[in-house]
């Protein structure tokens, strides 16, 4: 019977600027900030996405915003992976200079990264044949500017699909595993 009284009851307001009573909007950020995952709460409190971003946005601590999640552009990331793959930086220094929290971080987008390549890398067996005939021994230094040239042809395709990306805000990289719809 005491836990109807002390009970908070929450209600939407008329007003669509306040929507949302105060007690309940700061109950909501105490519990994701506690740990309580975003999807739960707002299947829990019926609300969207956005509203729960912008309430943390607004109300959260600054503990919370400090150990926030960042989330970092792909051309950024395409920045600091260009600078460790071109030796310019070891991957302490991309992370100092860039601000990144940790080392992990950027080695996750450099393994990314190759894996990427590696798909877009498919060697055609034929062309390569037919070159080895013409010339059996290949001189080493054709063989690295030839690689060179590939590598930088795959960092512009990148580039190129980072900004069509981020501009047009759609995904073009296709994920692997994605299901083909039958034609």
């Amino acid at each position: 019977m005491n836990d109807k009284k002390n009970k908070i009851e929450f209600k939407k307001k008329e007003k669509v600027a306040d929507r949302y009573d105060k007690r309940l909007i700061m109950q909501v950020v105490k519990e994701v900030e506690e740990g309580l995952p975003r999807q739960e709460a707002i299947i829990k409190y019926s609300l969207g996405k956005s509203t729960l971003d912008g309430w943390l946005f607004k109300y959260g601590s600054d503990n919370y915003h400090k150990n926030k999640r960042k989330s970092y552009s792909r051309i950024f990331k395409r920045q600091v992976i260009s600078a460790i793959k071109n030796n310019q930086m070891t991957y302490k220094e991309a992370m100092t200079t860039f601000k990144i929290g940790n080392i992990r971080t950027i080695r996750n987008w450099v393994d990314r990264s190759k894996k990427e390549n590696a798909d877009i890398c498919i060697l055609d067996n034929g062309t390569m044949e037919k070159k080895l005939d013409k010339n059996p021994e290949p001189a080493l230094e054709e063989l690295k500017a030839a690689l060179k040239l590939a590598e930088l042809k795959i960092e512009a395709l990148n580039t190129l699909i980072d900004v069509a990306e981020d501009h047009f805000k759609i995904n073009i990289r296709k994920k692997s595993g994605a299901k083909q719809s039958p034609n």
